[in-house]
């Protein structure tokens, strides 16, 4: 025995019922692609993968759902990532995290992605399905930071959090799309998401990067024990604490 788990039954069954449904879905972008997504009838996709009109229809409900497949699934994982990650940690950074897991399943499923994507450039109204979709990860993650941050702007701050997190996401996304997955996203959206950290919470380390005893202090670097160092950042309870707890451990002082 490998000590892995057995699949069941009903997990073998799940496994085939998606990959149907992906197909279904990729066969239908092809078709669209080549003769315009008015052009191509259910019947045709039906033909193209071997299966009934009604397999097609018990897997999507209208014929502009069938470019979608994979949406649904990658919102639930949003808000279950969300829902279950340690919630002492900073808010934001919880929805940095969770957007990196969210890119990683849309890479996942790149096939469906980039054909999508052309298919967009070519029909609106794939693109404007394609708008309410994504609106729907930022509503997630906008309703995430209103339940976490508190203060008298923490509205406020959630919304124009949520939406620059996701501007970083979304550029990414596409540019990778427009190469024909020729990019680099995971790379590109921590450099992104860190621009938009280092912008709102001035002072904080790069994603991923733990503190380095390697990097000396501005007073090592000059020479001198008595340098003074002036840091700005917003007024939240998570910066505050920060401060104090560097007050506490240097003996500096901490002017409101």
């Amino acid at each position: 025995m490998n000590g892995s788990p057995a699949m069941s039954a009903g997990d073998e069954a799940d496994g085939r019922s998606q990959d149907l449904k992906f197909r279904i879905s990729e066969a239908a972008l092809d078709l669209f692609v080549e003769s315009g997504f008015d052009n191509v009838s259910v019947d045709a996709i039906a033909g193209a993968v071997g299966v009934s009109r009604r397999t097609v229809f018990r897997y999507f409900k209208t014929k502009l759902e069938i470019p979608f497949p994979d949406h649904s699934a990658r919102q639930k994982l949003q808000r279950s990532v969300l829902a279950s990650v340690d919630q002492s940690a900073d808010p934001v950074d919880i929805l940095v995290r969770s957007n990196q897991i969210i890119m990683g399943d849309f890479l996942a499923h790149s096939e469906i992605v980039l054909k999508r994507y052309r298919l967009s450039r070519i029909e609106p109204a794939i693109r404007e399905r394609e708008i309410v979709e994504n609106a729907r990860y930022t509503a997630n993650g906008r309703a995430f930071l209103r339940s976490r941050l508190d203060g008298p702007d923490s509205d406020l701050q959630a919304d124009v959090f949520a939406a620059m997190l996701d501007a970083v996401f979304r550029t990414t996304l596409r540019s990778w799309a427009r190469s024909e997955g020729r990019t680099d996203p995971l790379s590109d959206l921590v450099s992104g998401f860190q621009w938009v950290l280092s912008t709102i919470q001035p002072g904080r380390l790069p994603l991923g990067r733990p503190p380095s005893v390697e990097n000396p202090t501005h007073a090592e670097r000059s020479g001198s024990d008595d340098s003074i160092v002036v840091v700005v950042m917003p007024a939240n309870s998570e910066n505050l604490k920060r401060v104090d707890t560097l007050v506490n451990a240097e003996g500096a002082r901490r002017i409101q």
